[in-house]
């Protein structure tokens, strides 16, 4: 009965026993429904990340590789467009997802890189390249690939599909001659001493501008240090020329020093050359003797690299480059740039690469999920979503690389509806509860919805609850 008596009894079931009961509504100015005129902007409502029957819950979903594929099979069975991709073994949650989600696209997380280990005794990888590196079969991997020399001290037959950045570092070592080995110009009075001269043929076979000097009889040896950025020293003057490409020969024959000066010089032009052949008998006349020593012709480069196909493999280590296509010409170029970048014997630095090629926090809308998880022959995990039209497969490989992570959250959540303004000047007291009705057919989809404010200058209404789409439907 209206009056002081009235109490506010909320939602309850009311079974009335002989007599009548009159209930008064909230106000009798205020319209009792009313449909909503629009939603406010739309908010971010975390998404509970699916759990197995066992309540273990998929914590993290990180992609495994750098693209995905449609799946005609999902595609037919589910009557929309269907993509999976591979991501890093989870929780296996085979059931779905009917309600539309957005999935951002993150950087993945910090990574220490730990160096993989012998396979035998468990040695730790020490990278250092013994000689320069080359092209190397592109063709068996559809992609610019490199090989380089290393050390056999360890066996490492894997590799690594992410990103790495190896820095070349300067060692902390001297350089020092083979046993035995004295590098001396044979001097003007030596029976047959010669001065130091262009070798064409060894400049062909070694493919880089070669000077032979002759040396007083030392130990032969045949060692190379090819690659290994060098610097040659007259002992006794200080004159030196720099090596970058290294030392063919030290002694061979014990009298015949090979080595590769950095100076740039036209073979074709004999004057040129009988020039610079002055210079070098200059810096190392007969009789002087010459020291070597390793030459730092930087102090460390960085090489970004897409991969490993395997770390150390019979002294061999293969890399593929980032930014080289598989074009013979470019990963030629690769070569050289590694090379220059970092030269044989020097440390490497290896870490994950945090330099992002595409930039992270892309979005797109998932019409729902038809697997989050399901095992693949690999032993990683798969998982299959609709993509809302207009987001082509392309546009979504554009935009991810193996290691980035989704990050799920609900499409369109909303905490503002807008109502006339009759009906906002009535429900918009903070405490007042609304019924706001689906637009499915489940009766449990409807949401009450507790007031917590009202905006007059727009007409919108605050609650406390999260409305979601596509259950909130405007008409």
């Amino acid at each position: 009965v209206p009056g002081e008596d009235s109490s506010n009894v909320g939602s309850k079931v009311i079974a009335v026993h002989g007599g009548k009961l009159d209930i008064v509504g909230y106000d009798t100015q205020c319209p009792s429904w009313e449909k909503l005129e629009a939603l406010g902007l739309p908010i971010v409502r975390p998404y509970d990340m699916p759990c197995d029957n066992d309540g273990n819950c998929i914590d993290d979903i990180t992609l495994h590789g750098n693209a995905c594929a449609e799946s005609p099979g999902h595609s037919l069975a589910y009557g929309k467009y269907t993509i999976w991709c591979l991501i890093e073994p989870t929780v296996l949650v085979h059931h779905n997802e009917a309600l539309d989600l957005t999935f951002r696209i993150l950087a993945p997380l910090p990574l220490n890189f730990e160096p993989p280990t012998d396979i035998t005794d468990g040695t730790p990888l020490e990278l250092s390249f013994t000689g320069p590196c080359r092209e190397y079969k592109s063709y068996l991997f559809n992609k610019c690939t490199i090989m380089c020399n290393v050390a056999r001290t360890t066996t490492i037959t894997t590799g690594e599909s992410k990103g790495l950045r190896l820095t070349s570092r300067i060692p902390n070592r001297e350089f020092s001659l083979p046993t035995g080995v004295e590098l001396r110009r044979s001097s003007a009075r030596s029976r047959g001493a010669r001065s130091c001269t262009y070798d064409a043929h060894q400049s062909r076979v070694l493919n880089s501008f070669t000077v032979k000097c002759y040396l007083e009889r030392t130990v032969p040896n045949t060692v190379q240090f090819r690659g290994v950025p060098l610097k040659l020293m007259n002992a006794e003057t200080g004159n030196y020329m720099n090596a970058t490409n290294g030392i063919a020969y030290l002694s061979l024959a014990g009298y015949k020093l090979y080595f590769h000066p950095d100076n740039e010089v036209d073979t074709g032009n004999i004057t040129e050359v009988n020039a610079f052949i002055d210079e070098v008998n200059e810096v190392f006349p007969p009789g002087s003797e010459i020291s070597v020593d390793y030459h730092y012709p930087h102090d460390g480069r960085t090489v970004r690299i897409n991969g490993v196909h395997q770390w150390s493999s019979n002294g061999r280590f293969f890399m593929f480059p980032t930014g080289y296509d598989i074009d013979l010409d470019q990963c030629d170029q690769a070569a050289v740039d590694i090379n220059e970048k970092i030269p044989a014997n020097w440390d490497i630095d290896i870490e994950y690469d945090t330099e992002l090629p595409v930039d992270p926090g892309y979005e797109m809308v998932s019409n729902g999920v038809s697997s989050w998880t399901s095992l693949h022959g690999s032993g990683k995990h798969m998982m299959f979503f609709h993509p809302e039209e207009g987001v082509s497969l392309h546009d979504f490989n554009d935009n991810i690389r193996s290691g980035y992570r989704i990050q799920v959250s609900y499409v369109d959540a909303y905490n503002q509806l807008k109502v006339s303004p009759e009906a906002g000047e009535c429900w918009g007291r903070p405490g007042t509860e609304l019924v706001i009705s689906s637009s499915t057919r489940r009766n449990q989809d409807r949401i009450l919805a507790t007031v917590t404010g009202y905006d007059a200058s727009t007409g919108m209404i605050s609650v406390a609850e999260t409305l979601l789409r596509p259950i909130i439907t405007l008409e």
